[in-house]
């Protein structure tokens, strides 16, 4: 929902959002074994994924230099 809300995604959005989903999944507590199965399939899947996105320098600068993030405090 916060990608598709906007005209015009930016890149300074991927590492803010990766940790949000991160924690979000950390909070899920799942009634049976499949249910834990799906999420540690869909938690390895992401890591997979973007595992890496904190390293990628570009990024990081975009993040850095977006007030949005600056103000609210987001990147501790």
């Amino acid at each position: 929902m916060e990608l598709c809300g906007e005209k015009h995604t930016s890149i300074s959005k991927i590492i803010p959002l990766r940790k949000m989903v991160l924690a979000y999944y950390e909070t899920i507590n799942p009634p049976d074994e499949r249910g834990s199965a799906l999420k540690n399939i869909l938690l390895r899947n992401f890591e997979k994924r973007f595992k890496d996105v904190e390293y990628v320098h570009e990024l990081g600068i975009a993040t850095l230099i977006d007030p949005r993030f600056k103000k609210k405090g987001e990147l501790n």
